[in-house]
């Protein structure tokens, strides 16, 4: 986990779970309180769920119900066979656990760290969103926020955070990076062959490919023998396009997180994004 050692554990009725343990510092005490204030008040299926914590003088225990599969990292930048169905509902329920965090809980939750290392996944590949440590919890009215310090993960992170604002749009951000990483199956700084050992930012990569009209050749290699299906194919650019509306540097473009749902189940259209 992002501050902690996770172990995994069974409970007396046989449910299996996993512990973080957190140390007791003022980071590890902040990121202890979000997480239970937050996964403490909502309810979701693609939201981890919160089981138990307990306070101790030396750490604090946080008590999750156990995801079987792992964080999604492990298989993206793996040679594990991760196929493009599988991977398309992967990134709708990501969605949908953002959606729900932004416009369906009483206060609205900012994660503020999507990642993959934080995208858990089932035994049936279903998708549970964890480490709540770095989210807020701001009012519905309330568009944007300043912070005192930057929380999150590099190549992730939406431009505006040298502003210190915070917004829902953060997260649409990190969530469009992640789209380009399951269907690139490379990393959002990732250091590439050909231009020597300084790590190249996705996000640059994808877009002058898009720009020279190379889409389905950006495709995990993994995925290529897949693509002689034609709704795959259509499928693919979709999700590359939504991928580059979220990572638009100004947020205004962004679109919001329940519209992104509407994009992925067909019901609203999606043009061609801007380049940026």
């Amino acid at each position: 986990g992002g501050f902690g050692v996770v172990y995994e554990g069974v409970l007396q009725d046989g449910f299996k779970v996993a512990v973080k343990r957190i140390e007791n510092s003022n980071q590890g005490h902040k990121q202890f309180k979000a997480e239970v204030r937050v996964i403490g008040s909502i309810n979701h299926k693609n939201l981890v769920q919160l089981k138990g914590f307990c306070s101790h003088s030396a750490c604090y225990f946080l008590v999750y119900e156990y995801v079987a599969n792992g964080s999604l990292d492990k298989w993206i930048y793996s040679q594990e066979k991760l196929g493009w169905d599988t991977r398309f509902a992967i990134i709708v329920d990501i969605a949908k656990g953002i959606s729900y965090l932004h416009d369906e809980c009483t206060t609205r939750v900012l994660h503020l760290d999507i990642k993959p290392q934080n995208i858990l996944l089932d035994e049936n590949f279903g998708v549970k969103i964890a480490d709540f440590g770095l989210s807020r919890m701001v009012e519905k009215g309330e568009m944007s926020n300043v912070m005192t310090m930057v929380r999150g993960t590099p190549g992730y992170m939406a431009p505006e955070w040298l502003q210190l604002r915070v917004s829902d749009k953060l997260d649409v951000y990190s969530f469009g990076i992640v789209v380009l990483e399951v269907a690139t199956g490379l990393q959002a700084l990732h250091t590439c062959v050909s231009c020597g050992t300084s790590p190249r930012f996705l996000a640059t990569w994808i877009v002058n490919n898009l720009r020279t009209g190379k889409m389905v050749q950006m495709l995990d290699k993994k995925l290529q023998q897949e693509m002689d299906d034609t709704s795959r194919k259509v499928q693919v650019e979709k999700l590359l396009r939504i991928g580059v509306w979220c990572i638009q540097p100004d947020p205004r473009q962004r679109p919001a997180m329940v519209d992104v749902v509407k994009m992925l189940e067909g019901s609203a259209e999606v043009s061609d994004p801007p380049l940026p």
